[in-house]
């Protein structure tokens, strides 16, 4: 997280710069723009290779997440707080289930097929 929080930092302080002075040549005739440009490359292709690296853990936890890309996966696990949320991707993990019906405590209590069928826990 912390080489993200580097290259981002860098980026912004590079935007920052070239919105004070937007003629392109001057821009990007920065003194050691290109070093920097080079290393936050190398940060996030290291940042990248760890994030895949975790996304693999979590397939191989639960093999159904095989069926998902990168970024839906990454979708899903940042919305743990709210479960309703995974909803367009339940057909692509489970076969046939349309939707969950969840309780107040958020908690999954039927689910739906895409004809409407229902199944309750």
């Amino acid at each position: 997280r912390s080489q993200f929080k580097t290259v981002d930092t860098s980026w912004r302080v590079l935007m920052r710069q070239t919105s004070e002075n937007p003629l392109a040549l001057e821009a990007c005739s920065v003194a050691g723009l290109l070093d920097k440009l080079r290393e936050s490359n190398k940060n996030l292709e290291k940042v990248t290779l760890g994030l895949n690296s975790y996304l693999e853990l979590k397939r191989s936890l639960f093999a159904r997440f095989f069926f998902l890309s990168n970024d839906e996966l990454l979708e899903i696990l940042s919305e743990t707080q709210d479960p309703t949320r995974v909803q367009p991707f339940l057909c692509k993990v489970f076969e046939n289930m349309h939707r969950l019906e969840f309780d107040e405590g958020m908690n999954a209590v039927a689910m739906f097929s895409a004809e409407g069928e229902k199944v309750e826990s």
